[in-house]
């Protein structure tokens, strides 16, 4: 699946502006696969959005001062019902959640990913819908999102020891390519701790 170049929002734009005036990333994808050569969703190897990645660690975008509560996140996958092939995606990555009332913003760095709603311990939400492709056949997926979460560091929602257990659904939506099937889902493991609050 090539990600990036070619990605797009799903009114077709590939970027916006956020709640928190905030700009959506076209090629958030990328920030999933840590600028590793292989795709580690369905197997192809990603286009030249590598380079627009090096932007966020050379000139630095000052995420500490963007406001919000940080979580340092371990993702690991757990099944491919995609490919057939096995389910070995692993990162880390930090997640910055902004919550105006029980509306959730979720955000990598600067970029926001996905929007959803925190009741009391749990957090739901969804990304952006995005376009792919693999093999140069069109697929559109979206991540459908589940946590517990302590959202203030505290105790009481996720298990002992964490602050974040929660699972990460890449639902493939619609799918030209031979081998994925319209429907097919990729499961993440995702769990963490907090890390801190930014006003």
């Amino acid at each position: 699946m090539r990600r990036g170049h070619g990605s797009r929002m799903e009114k077709g734009t590939g970027k916006g502006a956020g709640r928190d005036g905030q700009r959506y990333i076209w090629a958030w994808p990328a920030l999933r696969n840590g600028g590793r050569q292989e795709d580690p969703m369905f197997g192809a190897v990603p286009p030249s959005w590598r380079a627009s990645l090096g932007l966020f660690a050379l000139v630095g975008c000052g995420t500490a001062d963007l406001p919000g509560n940080y979580f340092e996140l371990a993702l690991s996958g757990t099944e491919n019902g995609c490919t057939g092939d096995a389910a070995d995606y692993a990162d880390n990555l930090e997640y910055r959640v902004s919550l105006d009332i029980n509306d959730a913003t979720l955000a990598i760095g600067p970029d926001i990913f996905g929007t959803g709603t925190l009741d009391a311990c749990g957090l739901t939400y969804s990304s952006l819908v995005w376009t792919s492709y693999r093999d140069n056949q069109e697929i559109t997926w979206q991540i459908l999102g589940d946590a517990r979460i302590d959202f203030d560091g505290g105790d009481g929602c996720a298990d002992a020891g964490t602050d974040w257990v929660g699972t990460e659904t890449f639902v493939v939506l619609t799918s030209n390519a031979d081998d994925v099937s319209a429907g097919c889902t990729y499961t993440v493991d995702v769990t963490g701790s907090f890390s801190r609050t930014v006003e």
